[in-house]
Parts: C-alpha cells; sequence; structure tokens
C-alpha cells in the first residue's frame, strides 16, 4: 500500500485507508474510502475494502481523522478591511460597514476576499455561502483556492452600501443569475440584505425569483433589537413573521442571526421548514447570542457560520462549531447534541443549499479534510468528541475538493500564500486610498 503522496489523485480511482473517519452518517476507527473520478465510490471497513481493492493505490491514513469539508454557511469573505474597526460599536452596521463598503469597486474585490478564504481553507472548509457585493470578484477569488461556494449579491432598496432604489440593480443580479457562467462548484441563491434595508415590494419579488429558479434564499434576519423594533413599527409584524407574509421562508432559505426571535417566530421557522444560520461569536461580539435552545427544543435546522471579519476577525469554522457545542451543552442539550453540531457545518447546510457534499456517502463529492492525529489530540477514546472538543485548526494537514489536493501540508496548492498576500495588500492600499479621499 502506497504512503502519502500527493500525485495520487492523479489516478481516476484511488483508495485512503485506514482512517478514523468522523462524518454525520459514518464515525468511527479503521475506516476506508474509494475514490473515483472525484467522488466517493464506497466506505466501509478497511478490512473487507482493503481485500475488495486491492488492486488500487492506496494512501495510508493511519494518523489523520478525516471529515468532509466544513461549509461555512455565513461569511463575507472580502470584509478583511474592516478588521479591529468594530469593537464595541453598537451600530456598526450603518456607521462603519455601510460607509467604507459604498466605495468598494469590483477590482479589488478578489484580493480582498483571500486573507479570508485562506483563514477559512486552513480550518477545513471546502465550501464558503457568501452574501456581499460586487461578486463576480469573490467568485473569482474563491475559485482561485479551487474551492466551493453558495454566491449570493446583496440586494437592499431601503439601504446598504448601494441602495438600489429604483432596483436596476436587482435586475442586473437577475441576468446574472440565469446567465450564470461559473460552474457547477459555485451555486448562485438570492441574497435579501435584511428586514430593514429591503421593501415589501422587492421582499416579494426575490421571493417569487428563487421560487420560480428553485435557488436558495440567504438573508440577514432579525439580526437586531433595532431592526425588530423597526418591522414591528412598520409592518406590525417580527421581521420573521414579515419574511413569511412575503413568502422568503421555506426549506431552501437559511435566515441569518435571528438574534431578536421570539417563541412565536420560532415556532413560524419550524413550520416552514427554514434554516437558522447561527454565528456565535459574532452575535456575543456584536449584540446578544440567538436563542440556541428554542433551534434546538423545536428542531429547527442549524447552519453554523463565522460571519465576516468585522463582526468576528477569524474565520476558523472549527472554533465555531467548538463553541457551539459548549454553547449547547450549557443549556442543557445533552443528548445527540455532538452529532448535531457536526451536521450544522456539513450535512444540514448541504440540504438546505442542495449541494452534493457534506458527507461521506456513495456519490457525494469527494470534499476530505485531513486532520493531523499529532500529540495534542491522544489519547483518542471518543472520536467525534475528541473531533470537536481537542482537534482544532492546528491539525488540518491536507484538503481535497472533489477529489484533487486544495491544500497539501497546510499549503494551498492552487495559489501561493506569498502571491495572495501581495495582491491582498495591493488591494488594501487602493481602498484606503480612496477611503481617505
Amino acid at each position: 500500500m502506497n504512503q502519502n503522496c500527493q500525485d495520487i489523485t492523479l489516478h481516476h480511482q484511488w483508495a485512503l485507508g485506514p482512517v478514523s473517519v468522523v462524518s454525520p452518517s459514518v464515525t468511527g476507527h479503521g475506516k476506508a474510502l474509494i475514490f473515483k473520478r472525484g467522488k466517493i465510490e464506497e466506505i466501509g471497513d478497511f478490512a473487507e475494502l482493503g481485500t475488495k481493492y486491492s488492486h488500487l493505490v492506496w494512501m495510508n491514513g493511519e494518523n489523520y481523522v478525516v471529515s468532509p469539508g466544513l461549509i461555512n454557511s455565513h461569511t463575507h469573505v472580502a470584509m478583511g478591511f474592516m478588521r479591529d474597526l468594530t469593537r464595541n460599536h453598537s451600530n456598526m452596521i450603518e456607521d462603519i460597514f455601510f460607509p467604507r463598503e459604498s466605495r468598494l469597486k469590483l477590482e479589488w474585490m478578489e484580493a480582498l476576499s483571500y486573507s479570508y478564504i485562506y483563514d477559512g481553507l486552513r480550518s477545513g472548509v471546502t465550501c464558503f455561502v457568501d452574501h456581499y457585493y460586487l461578486m463576480d470578484g469573490i467568485c473569482r477569488a474563491i475559485q482561485k483556492f479551487g474551492l466551493k461556494g453558495v454566491i449570493a449579491e446583496t440586494m437592499a432598496d431601503l439601504g446598504g452600501a448601494f441602495p438600489d432604489k429604483d432596483h436596476s440593480l436587482w435586475k442586473k443580479n437577475k441576468e446574472w443569475i440565469e446567465n450564470w457562467s461559473y460552474g457547477e462548484d459555485l451555486v448562485p441563491a438570492v441574497g435579501p440584505h435584511a428586514g430593514n434595508t429591503v421593501s415589501t415590494v422587492h421582499m416579494k419579488e426575490m421571493a417569487e425569483f428563487a421560487k420560480a429558479h428553485n435557488l436558495p434564499i440567504h438573508l440577514h434576519l432579525s439580526q437586531t433589537f433595532a431592526e425588530r423594533e423597526y418591522s414591528l413599527k412598520e409592518y406590525g409584524l417580527s421581521p420573521v413573521e414579515w419574511a413569511e407574509s412575503c413568502g422568503a421562508l421555506g426549506e431552501k432559505t437559511l435566515a441569518v442571526h435571528l438574534v431578536s426571535c421570539d417563541e412565536k417566530d420560532l415556532d413560524i421557522l419550524k413550520r416552514t421548514g427554514t434554516s437558522a444560520g447561527f454565528c456565535p461569536a459574532s452575535q456575543i461580539l456584536y449584540e446578544q447570542l440567538a436563542p440556541i435552545k428554542g433551534f434546538i427544543d423545536k428542531e429547527i435546522p442549524v447552519a453554523v457560520g463565522t460571519d465576516c471579519p468585522a463582526s468576528n476577525d477569524r474565520g476558523d469554522a472549527h472554533d465555531e462549531m467548538r463553541m457551539m457545542a459548549l454553547l449547547a451543552r450549557d443549556r442543557g442539550y445533552k443528548e445527540n447534541a455532538l452529532q448535531q453540531v457536526l451536521a450544522s457545518t456539513t450535512s444540514i447546510p448541504a440540504k438546505t443549499f442542495g449541494l452534493n457534499i457534506g458527507d461521506f456517502k456513495e456519490g457525494l463529492c469527494a470534499d476530505v479534510v485531513f486532520w493531523k492525529k499529532d500529540l495534542s489530540v491522544l489519547p483518542i477514546n471518543d472520536l467525534l468528541s475528541n473531533f470537536i472538543f481537542s482537534f482544532s485548526s492546528r491539525q488540518v494537514e491536507h484538503v481535497l475538493v472533489n477529489g484533487q489536493w486544495k491544500l497539501w501540508q497546510k499549503e494551498p496548492v492552487d495559489i501561493s500564500e506569498t502571491s495572495a498576500r501581495t495582491a491582498y495588500e495591493d488591494a488594501l492600499g487602493e481602498l484606503q486610498k480612496a477611503l481617505d479621499s
């Protein structure tokens, strides 16, 4: 059996094992994965598959735990230029974000995205669910690293960095989606900004378009108490009630934050099958934590995200996963908690967004993270618990996407850190000149 080597993926069919596996459907030691043309062909016990597929080229996985590629379900990867600016600021979205974002230019967006994508890849993220402006640049950045994404151009007609009062940007966005040119690894979504920046007419238009084209919806909702007060005053409805009245909730919708929602709102989310976007570090740093116990008690699907490098300066998805596990335990939730936490970064968002990833099952894409069993995580008595509480991004050694290496020995394969850093710093300089003018 072959030892670890980067060239092994040149074979159209190859195998990994014995290896420890952590996934929503299979967790255990002594497993084997068979890969064929970038997808998982079979998974099972090494004792059986090692004999069945003895003719294949094998990679020895004894020193690794492997997981599906993590899905970061809420990001604004280009916002690194606002690191360190927003601490202890109660109105950062309107006072800090929007004025600076209004100066952005498309030619800077690819490079501005490199820092957070790099951070995410180093923590095992293979798919970013991104909601921002000038998304062509962000698409190019994700592709430059060879990763995947769900892409939502921010739309708002009542506010935001680029208020779309005449809906001309929305018209262009629809055309952009209908003529999608970024292939299957990037999936378009509809991106209403929030309940207090989108009118009822506009929200209904976007919801109808999403339904007609079978697209996911990704939006901030009930993300602050100010948004809740606005909605109650303007519509006599909570943000969640209002979004439902517009037809924007459903099984293909991720409503992010939900900090100010109440019991009635939670019931609506459950009834409509809407997923809750949970960003613990960002929510605590900005306003307060969303009602995670309510999500769990009512069995509302939860998808974890890091948010942006402003309200949460790190793109480490494993950190957020561990934090969710701690918060769930703090609120008394113990039964199946760790399985739910793992699913929140893999199979749940994959289902919400209709992605062929997020688990180790036959036919799914071979998006795999190799976590090194180094001295700091030993011994491993309970594999899933150890993976969530002892492992960290420090253990991410290699990453596969569609069966091809995208991180090898902690270094990006398709783009060098040096070239990415140079481009990033150049774009930061150009943006700062614009902000200073």
